[in-house]
Order: structure tokens, then sequence, then C-alpha cells
């Protein structure tokens, strides 16, 4: 059992980072994409 989880530990570490690592590029292209759109209007008045 021991064994086991020694053995799978590694694999599951490198998933969770590569899914980190995705999540981060995925974060940062739709963070540029937001960034260059039309801007928002200012809120209205009296709110």
């Amino acid at each position: 059992m021991i064994v086991a989880v020694g053995w799978a530990l590694p694999l599951f570490g490198l998933t969770v980072l590569a899914f980190l690592v995705i999540d981060v590029i995925v974060g940062v292209v739709s963070r540029r994409r937001r960034s260059t759109a039309v801007p928002t209007s200012p809120a209205p008045a009296g709110s």
C-alpha cells in the first residue's frame, strides 16, 4: 500500500502542476483579451 502511494504521489503532483500551468496560461490570455475590449460606460448618475 505505501509503495503504491509512493509511486502514485509524484504522478499526481505532475498532473496538478500541469493543470496549474495551463490554468495560469489560460488566465493570462483571457485577461489580455479582456483588456483590449471596448471600455465600459460609467455608472449611471444616482447609483
